[in-house]
């Protein structure tokens, strides 16, 4: 964690967990083998009745000395909150998965509470006055805030687990956007604000670059996470039994599923480089299924193989493609059969014709 001396702490402490009634308390104590000889405790008032708390720098240069104990409390109060001290502790020790568990319950617990509070206080009248009071220093912990979270979500990632599983059962990014939707529709200037942001070629170049670098670590590091990437990029209104297509799609389901032919839709198919996901897969009758968009495959009745399409690719090279997943089926024992999206507008009951003595 970031400005912890683990070792140090190590060195100059005893941790130890607590059992309550509801919750695991975590204590750090100073070894009395580490304290000065001649160290005596002291007190806030003349009756020392209240003795100086670990909280307080004083209490370790009383029983460490001014050098050593200055070091030991700037990594102390690092820890000083519960949620830095359970999140440290889970970051650097082994436990029971019942230990871990409840840890990681007392995390939300904390979180929520702090939520709650802040909710409040940035609804109430002292906010507002401080707001205008500490413009620079608010300026600053935002800044601080969001230079500690970027170092989370690179180097902690049972943290960043934790957030998105805690953000997706939340429906957090539902929420966000039917939110954004809502304001976009009836607010002009968050409109306009929105417009101008979209329209900045920094931020573009910037949301370009992030996302090719999101797509190639996906594609190399986690093949799930990539159809499903692919999957979720497609333009899909129409849906079959919770399966959401595009329209010409969709038109290629009904018509197989009027024909009562058991298919799958986009099953995943590994080579050695990537990968297709065929929009229908009959394996009951080893055959593929593609409906070919006349732009995005380049439907040679309306392009010549110099013409370029999307991501400023040839024909010629959208052609090629193709061909090599054609290949790649035919090899597999698959029949590959596609169709063009003009056919399947125009058409369909002669497609239906076509599959079904394809299938035979």
């Amino acid at each position: 964690m970031d400005g912890v001396n683990t070792k140090l702490l190590l060195e100059y402490f005893n941790i130890k967990l607590i059992e309550g009634k509801t919750n695991i308390k975590i204590k750090l104590i100073l070894k009395n083998e580490k304290k000065l000889k001649d160290a005596v405790p002291i007190f806030k008032d003349k009756n020392n009745r209240y003795p100086i708390s670990g909280a307080e720098s004083k209490y370790y240069i009383n029983y460490l000395g001014d050098k050593i104990g200055d070091e030991v409390w700037q990594s102390r109060r690092k820890l000083l909150s519960k949620h830095k001290l359970t999140t440290w502790y889970l970051s650097c020790f082994e436990t029971s998965d019942e230990i871990k568990n409840n840890l990681l319950a007392e995390l939300d617990t904390i979180g929520n509470k702090l939520s709650k509070t802040a909710k409040q206080y940035f609804k109430s009248d002292d906010w507002t006055k401080y707001k205008v009071n500490n413009a620079e220093k608010i300026k600053y912990n935002n800044k601080r805030a969001a230079e500690i979270s970027k170092e989370r979500w690179l180097n902690d990632p049972e943290w960043v687990k934790r957030v998105m599983s805690k953000r997706y059962e939340n429906k957090m990014y539902e929420k966000i956007s039917k939110d954004r939707k809502f304001k976009f529709e009836n607010d002009i200037k968050f409109r306009e604000k929105m417009m101008k942001a979209f329209k900045d070629g920094k931020r573009r170049a910037k949301i370009g670059v992030a996302s090719k670098q999101m797509w190639a670590d996906a594609r190399k590091n986690d093949k799930k996470k990539y159809y499903k990437m692919i999957n979720n990029a497609k333009h899909k209104k129409f849906e079959i039994n919770g399966i959401k297509m595009n329209s010409i799609e969709y038109k290629i389901g009904i018509a197989l599923t009027e024909l009562d032919i058991n298919w799958e839709y986009e099953k995943i198919f590994e080579n050695a480089n990537s990968g297709y996901l065929p929009d229908f897969t009959l394996e009951n009758n080893k055959v593929i299924i593609e409906a070919y968009g006349d732009f995005w495959h380049a439907n040679p009745s309306m392009f010549v193989g110099t013409d370029t399409t999307h991501k400023k690719r040839t024909v010629a090279e959208v052609w090629e493609y193709d061909k090599k997943k054609k290949m790649f089926f035919e090899n597999l024992g698959y029949k590959f059969i596609f169709f063009w999206e003009n056919d399947i507008r125009e058409n369909i009951e002669m497609i239906k014709e076509v599959i079904s003595n394809e299938t035979k």
